[in-house]
């Protein structure tokens, strides 16, 4: 198995302040966390893995899904922080499924699903940007069906 990135590196470096972890494998998140003696601040990088990355140390977390269900990753947060797992645990399930659903290939992409899922939300943010394809009217009715279905819009803030 070849060595992830951060291990590759100088142990030193007055530049680099840190990077984004975006691999599910967490015991190389765990070597990546403990390269340079906690000089870098390790950001976990993937919605679907944020409880993970605290469990394991991580600093932060980076994902676009902290924009269109906030209050997921914020209850996930503050129920890790005073030891609450069953509660930070149904946050992560929640946040798996509403990751899971825009995966299908029928909504075209994550990237594509989120631009649709803030103007749901009352925030529209344009289109995709291309080569990236648009959600059709449909597409964006079926979307927003399957997310009442999850109860996405009972959870989401």
């Amino acid at each position: 198995m070849p060595m992830p990135m951060p291990m590759r590196m100088p142990k030193s470096s007055s530049s680099l302040a840190g990077f984004k972890w975006t691999f599910f494998d967490t015991h190389q998140m765990e070597r990546a966390l403990a390269f340079g003696n906690g000089r870098y601040q390790v950001c976990n990088g993937r919605d679907e893995g944020m409880l993970a990355g605290l469990a394991l140390g991580c600093d932060a977390s980076i994902g676009n899904g902290f924009n269109y269900m906030p209050g997921v990753y914020q209850r996930m947060r503050a129920a890790f922080a005073v030891g609450d797992f069953k509660t930070a645990r149904m946050e992560q399930s929640r946040s798996c499924l509403a990751v899971a659903l825009m995966q299908k290939p029928k909504f075209k992409g994550v990237l594509t699903c989120c631009k649709a899922m803030h103007e749901m939300r009352g925030v529209p943010v344009g289109s995709t940007r291309k080569p990236l394809p648009e959600l059709t009217a449909a597409d964006k009715e079926e979307l927003k069906k399957d997310l009442t279905a999850i109860g996405f819009f009972d959870w989401c803030d």
